[in-house]
C-alpha cells in the first residue's frame, strides 16, 4: 500500500526522492496513446518534451515547449496522466532558492489511479 502522504505530495509535483528506474522511457506511439486526449495544446509539447529530455531544467523545459507555466500546466496534466499510471514531476535543484524556479522534470511510472478530472460546462468533452 502506497503511503497516501508521499503519493499527494508527489501529485502536486515536487518530490525530492524516485529512483531511477521509475522514470518512464516510452516509445512514440506508447506516449502518443497516453496522450490522446490532450489535443494539439502546449501542455502536450511540454509532455512531449520531458518525456524524451528526463531531468532538463525549468526554463529549457518551457522554452522548447512553448509552455509558459509548466508548473501549473503539469499539475493538470497529472490529473489525467494517473488514469494511465504516469505522472510528471519535478526535483528541485541543490542550493537553489524557491523563488529562482529551477527544477528537474521527470515523467516517470506512477500507480494508476481513477482521479476525477472536472471540466468546464461548455467543455465538449
Amino acid at each position: 500500500m502506497i503511503n497516501k502522504e508521499i503519493f499527494f505530495k508527489e501529485t502536486a509535483n515536487q518530490t525530492l526522492n524516485f529512483s531511477p528506474s521509475r522514470i518512464a522511457r516510452l516509445t512514440k506511439s506508447e506516449l502518443n496513446k497516453a496522450l490522446v486526449g490532450f489535443g494539439k495544446t502546449k501542455m502536450r509539447n511540454a509532455i512531449e518534451y520531458v518525456a524524451s529530455h528526463p531531468g532538463d531544467i525549468t526554463h529549457v523545459v518551457r522554452s522548447q515547449s512553448g509552455c509558459s507555466n509548466i508548473s501549473e500546466a503539469f499539475r493538470n496534466a497529472n490529473k489525467r496522466l494517473l488514469n494511465v499510471g504516469l505522472m510528471v514531476v519535478c526535483k528541485p535543484q541543490k542550493g537553489k532558492g524557491k523563488t529562482q524556479d529551477v527544477h528537474q522534470w521527470y515523467l516517470i511510472h506512477a500507480p494508476i489511479v481513477q482521479v476525477k478530472v472536472q471540466h468546464a460546462s461548455n467543455d465538449p468533452r
